[in-house]
């Protein structure tokens, strides 16, 4: 009989609902798919590997809008088919890309604490494990666990784990003594500026950083400003965006999107999980804008330390805010993004939308954060995760058509999404390897 290569993944999903942690069942998610795919693959120039995970979004008058553009720290990759096995060969490409190394080595897969898709995430990591043993002798284990005698050890854990063993030696980062060959989650590395084991430098940090999965574009990943620059181009409409160093300044910014009528979403630096995200209306007072600054802040201590947060949390960057269209959920409207995964190899990219995600509260002008915010982590309501995520290619239920229908996007107006993602994959590229980082204006 043939192998169900979704089997495994159910199976860790089965074996974690004996737990008491919480989590959306993504085959099942999966499950509701039509069959197709929408996977496109575009030829491109790049010379290597490189990673994202875009969350895109079409407005009413048919812009198309690029959110932001996650890296590895990002999951959902294995919502439309169950499985993430292209992902996982995408990272063992890119690890045989990295120069070997005569000694022992580690690959590290770190995830956020309290992580909520743990069946992906540990799933992925098997998939890596087993694509290296058949290259050498490697093994699977927790930052927790001593390392043997293997030449290549797959760390999977979390961020805050992981890097109390990581300590950076010249150039190089190294965990439990053997150099580092590829990371998946640059969130690591602001990790361990806010620990003092690196430093930061301008915009990025004072280390070579090519080993992690997304190569040169690593630093794109965490500075969404500069991710609006390089929609120029490329199909997608750039954002306004500014950036503030201090509260006066985060103000500042604030009052100039407020004399422009725009509603500003502000940001922190290399954050995830919907930590230091706040919105900011035209007609918020001062008294509001520093209440909204103080949550935005408040949500960063909590994830990050308040005495730590502050070294890698600026500069704050703010966005025009870009409404998509309403997805119509028993009878009211709600915010919505497409997550699209884009697999960058040397002459081609590989695009796939992977999973629409929900805003949980109907969408009604006030700003409250369940009616703008899609991001699953942090929510109260953990159980229901599963109901505000859509499989792209489903058909709804008591309703006519499909989710893509729903969300206004024609067949021809996915293939537009699909491209512009290509050329965006592309151009940062181009910008990753032949600018150097930029510092900010204030270092």
């Amino acid at each position: 009989m043939q192998h169900d290569r979704n089997f495994d993944a159910i199976s860790m999903e089965l074996g974690l609902l004996q737990t008491s942690h919480t989590f959306p069942r993504l085959t099942s998610l999966a499950g509701t798919n039509t069959g197709c795919s929408g996977r496109l693959t575009v030829p491109n120039a790049v010379t290597g590997f490189s990673f994202f995970l875009m969350d895109v979004t079409l407005t009413a008058d048919q812009r198309l809008l690029l959110i932001e553009a996650n890296g590895s720290n990002a999951a959902l990759s294995a919502a439309l088919e169950g499985t993430d096995d292209r992902r996982a060969f995408h990272i063992f490409q890119a690890y045989l890309a990295q120069a070997r190394l005569t000694e022992p080595s580690v690959v590290l897969l770190a995830h956020q604490p309290g992580f909520l898709h743990i069946p992906e995430f540990y799933g992925r990591a098997r998939l890596i494990a087993d694509r290296i043993a058949d290259t050498c002798a490697t093994t699977l284990k927790s930052a927790r666990e001593e390392l043997g005698q293997e030449m290549v050890a797959v760390i999977c854990d979390s961020i805050p784990n992981i890097a109390e063993h990581v300590i950076q030696e010249n150039d190089h980062l190294k965990f439990r003594g053997r150099r580092i060959t590829l990371l998946s989650n640059p969130n690591l590395l602001p990790e361990l500026a806010r620990s003092g084991k690196i430093q930061r430098q301008w915009n990025w940090y004072a280390l070579d950083t090519s080993f992690c999965h997304e190569g040169p574009c690593a630093p794109l990943v965490h500075d969404k400003g500069a991710q609006q620059d390089v929609c120029q181009g490329t199909g997608f409409t750039s954002l306004i965006w500014k950036e503030a160093f201090d509260i006066q300044e985060c103000i500042d910014v604030i009052k100039w999107f407020q004399r422009k009528g725009i509603v500003a979403v502000g940001k922190m630096n290399a954050g995830s999980g919907g930590a230091g995200i706040e919105f900011f209306s035209p007609n918020a007072t001062e008294n509001d804008i520093r209440q909204r600054l103080d949550e935005l802040f408040a949500s960063v201590f909590n994830k990050h330390g308040a005495a730590e947060a502050p070294k890698t949390m600026f500069p704050i960057r703010f966005f025009e805010f870009g409404q998509s269209t309403l997805y119509d959920l028993y009878g009211k409207g709600h915010l919505w993004d497409l997550r699209v995964q884009c697999l960058v190899y040397p002459g081609h990219t590989e695009i796939t939308p992977c999973v629409v995600r929900l805003c949980p509260q109907p969408f009604d002008g006030s700003f409250v954060r369940g009616s703008v915010v899609s991001n699953l982590t942090g929510r109260a309501d953990r159980a229901t995760l599963g109901r505000y995520m859509r499989a792209p290619f489903a058909m709804r239920r008591s309703q006519p058509g499909s989710v893509m229908e729903a969300l206004g996007i024609s067949e021809d107006k996915l293939q537009e999404i699909l491209q512009n993602c290509a050329r965006w994959c592309e151009s940062a590229w181009k910008r990753s390897t032949t600018t150097s980082i930029v510092p900010s204006a204030r270092p």
